[in-house]
């Protein structure tokens, strides 16, 4: 990308969510939070990203 119209290109390092593995994240997140009757608790930081839901399933 460029930084200005008229600056070198540079490459981007980072770009929508690249640095992370994100199906090791998810599956990290519904084995760490699964309860027993096999919903998955929500954690509180990520509450907001999904309108306040606490538990899927």
């Amino acid at each position: 990308f460029r930084r200005e119209a008229t600056a070198k290109p540079e490459f981007p390092h980072l770009l929508n969510a690249s640095g992370l593995a994100l199906p090791r994240v998810v599956s990290t997140l519904l084995e760490t939070h699964q309860n027993a009757d096999g919903t998955v608790a929500v954690p509180a930081p990520l509450r907001p990203y999904l309108g306040g839901l606490a538990v899927i399933g």
